[in-house]
C-alpha cells in the first residue's frame, strides 16, 4: 500500500469538488493542482479555487485563481 501524504489527500479532495487549485480569499496568490502549494508552507486560510481567464486583467494575463464561492457567484449572473 502506498503511503498517502497530506498533499495527496488535499489534491484528491480538491478534484472531487471540481477545484483547479488553491487561492487566498483576497487573490493575493493561487496555485494549480499540478503545482500545489509551491510555497511549501500553505496558509491555513487557502481556499479551494477555480482558475478563470481574464484577458482584461493586466496583472494576470494567463488567468487567476478565485475561490469556488466567488466562481459560482459570477456564474449566476
Amino acid at each position: 500500500m502506498k503511503n498517502i501524504t497530506v498533499e495527496d489527500m488535499l489534491r484528491e479532495a480538491l478534484l472531487k469538488m471540481g477545484a483547479d487549485g488553491l487561492c487566498l480569499y483576497n487573490g493575493e496568490c493561487g496555485c494549480s493542482l499540478s503545482d500545489l502549494a509551491p510555497c511549501s508552507n500553505p496558509d491555513v486560510n487557502c481556499m479551494a479555487a477555480r482558475k478563470v481567464e481574464n484577458s482584461e486583467d493586466e496583472d494576470h494575463p494567463n488567468g487567476r485563481f478565485i475561490t469556488i464561492g466567488e466562481y459560482h457567484e459570477q456564474r449566476k449572473v
